[in-house]
């Protein structure tokens, strides 16, 4: 699910998150009676053709049928930094953390193939 590396102070531990409650996904293709994978096309409804995407663009609707076009330098300057490190402050006991803010359960787990090639 994401891998990074776990830091207390100078200490660095390549780690991979796992949901725990992860079970194996299966992903199905859509096919035609003859067996054919199928394929999406881009539609424009109102000029009534195939649009490229080339020509696709992203717009966040801010009044019905109203778009503000958002490009990929604008995406750039909002962009968050990661660092793929999760840095631990301090440690609290387990009943001081209420279960009900929980969502998900997660495992992390030493990244062996991170490991592996830097022993290579």
């Amino acid at each position: 699910m994401w891998k990074g590396s776990i830091s207390f102070g100078l200490v660095n531990i390549p780690v991979g998150v796992y949901l725990a409650t992860e079970g194996r996904e299966f992903s199905f293709n859509q096919l035609c009676d003859k067996a054919h994978k199928i394929r999406y096309k881009k539609w424009c409804p109102v000029e009534e053709r195939e649009v490229s995407y080339s020509e696709i663009k992203k717009g966040y609707e801010i009044a019905k049928n109203e778009y503000v076009i958002i490009d990929k330098s604008d995406l750039d300057r909002i962009k968050l930094k990661t660092t793929n490190t999760i840095d631990v402050k301090e440690f609290v006991d387990e009943k001081e953390l209420d279960p009900i803010l929980i969502e998900k359960s997660y495992y992390i787990a030493p990244d062996t193939k991170k490991n592996k090639n830097r022993n290579d």
